[in-house]
């Protein structure tokens, strides 16, 4: 059943040599592998062939959230002991939740002096107030107005633990290649890692091409990268990330939506907040992005018939209508997150109610339901497996990811809307690129789902 999927079915043996430890000379000389979901076909190309499955019309969104330099050395004050700091979420002015290395044995009033990145102690205090049920501290800095303000002195670049460095020059690097080139608000503590491949002049010949480019926020934080530990995907807990949606960038995208015109989703903390805007919208906009699939030159969207993968046992498709949206709802004191009415029902009999249960597939005579979003601001913990379905993107362009993790579980469910065979069709694209040698992760190569 959908809802006892295990995370061991997201399990899938990756060579060690094929994780990406640096970025490719030139952000958009990495591999791109084109999935189609129609027929399970698998194109090899170059990320700059992006603009080839681009046109005139299409919305590209891509997530403009500034990676901040998050990871802090300390030294106890008692007894010497070294520490590792992970900013995680800020509560107010010098008081973080915070992520502590060795952690088990801290206790409340520990207190450690911060020491720059060379090694030299600053005149930063931190003391431990508290450990939540996870494991995570709340630490109280001292020291200086605001820790934030010293960040670029103080802190390190919030590198995965799988990427490994060696010497202060490669880490000088990672402050310019771990960060995209139309970074803006700072917030996240890992890197938006699909839009690491755009330049600034792939973006200008994209524009040029017609395309509209848009900017969403989402500050990327443990609910984008924790492990899923639990043995079902249902039961996993999804931390809640910040973002915001302008004005201007909902209404490219409803625009979108109202023409036909596709949507194309860079990463998976786009796709996030793009469905959980949708799941917000209090009255029915858009189109549907199925009606859309085909506006993706569809040339490249017919391709010759491929033998179909077959689903894995124990996983059935899923129902029209299921009992429960397992998607965890956006929280905010935003009047967008007010109970919200439902999605395909026609505006005037809007109700302040939504409905838990996910929208059935229209029939063939019933009129095209629609989708939108709304602007503003707050914070999300959806959490999107299979099967799910899709409101507002037609295309998802991401990196190869992690085996157990959320973001795969997320790729899955778009490969295939509303089943649960998406899991097959990514697993067999991820093993196709491990034979013709990808790189994977965050500094990896790139894929494009149609």
């Amino acid at each position: 059943m959908w809802n006892q999927m295990r995370t061991s079915d997201f399990d899938f043996d990756l060579p060690s040599e094929l994780i990406a430890q640096t970025p490719t000379p030139r952000r958009d000389e990495s591999r791109l592998l084109v999935l189609h979901r129609d027929s399970g076909r698998i194109e090899h190309r170059r990320f700059r062939d992006l603009l080839d499955y681009l046109r005139g019309g299409d919305v590209l969104a891509l997530n403009n959230s500034r990676v901040i330099p998050a990871r802090l050395r300390g030294v106890n004050v008692h007894t010497g002991g070294q520490f590792e700091v992970l900013l995680l979420e800020e509560n107010a002015r010098n008081d973080w939740w915070v992520m502590l290395r060795p952690g088990r044995r801290a206790r409340a009033g520990t207190q450690m002096v911060l020491r720059y990145p060379h090694g030299k102690a600053s005149a930063i205090r931190a003391t431990l107030l508290d450990k939540n049920h996870q494991g995570h501290c709340r630490l109280r800095f001292s020291g200086a107005p605001n820790i934030t303000d010293l960040l670029e002195l103080l802190g390190e670049v919030p590198l995965p633990p799988y990427i490994r460095r060696a010497d202060d020059h490669q880490r000088q690097q990672d402050r310019q290649r771990y960060q995209t080139v139309f970074a803006q608000p700072p917030g996240s503590v890992a890197a938006p890692t699909a839009g690491l491949h755009f330049t600034e002049s792939l973006l200008d010949e994209i524009r040029s091409a017609g395309v509209q480019v848009c900017f969403i926020t989402l500050h990327v934080g443990l609910g984008t990268f924790a492990p899923v530990k639990t043995e079902t995907i249902a039961a996993h807990p999804m931390q809640a990330e910040r973002y915001e949606l302008s004005e201007e960038s909902a209404r490219k995208i409803n625009q979108a939506k109202r023409t036909g015109r596709p949507v194309i989703a860079v990463g998976t903390t786009t796709m996030r907040l793009l469905e959980s805007l949708a799941e917000s919208s209090p009255a029915p906009l858009f189109l549907p992005a199925s009606t859309c699939s085909s506006q993706l030159r569809p040339s490249l969207l017919r391709p010759p018939h491929l033998p179909h993968i077959p689903e894995r046992a124990g996983c059935e498709k899923a129902p029209a209508h299921r009992p429960e949206l397992r998607s965890q709802r956006s929280q905010s004191g935003e009047s967008l997150h007010s109970p919200a009415a439902p999605l395909f029902l026609p505006a005037s009999t809007c109700s302040s109610q939504l409905s838990p249960s996910p929208p059935q597939t229209p029939s063939p005579a019933t009129p095209a339901r629609k989708s939108g979003v709304l602007a503003g601001s707050g914070k999300t913990q959806i959490f999107i497996y299979p099967p799910y379905h899709f409101k507002i993107a037609d295309a998802l362009l991401t990196n190869f990811h992690l085996p157990r993790s959320t973001l795969l579980m997320l790729v899955s469910a778009f490969a295939a809307p509303n089943e649960t065979r998406g899991r097959d069709l990514i697993l067999t694209a991820y093993a196709e690129a491990i034979r013709q040698g990808y790189r994977f992760f965050s500094y990896g190569d790139a894929m494009l789902i149609l």
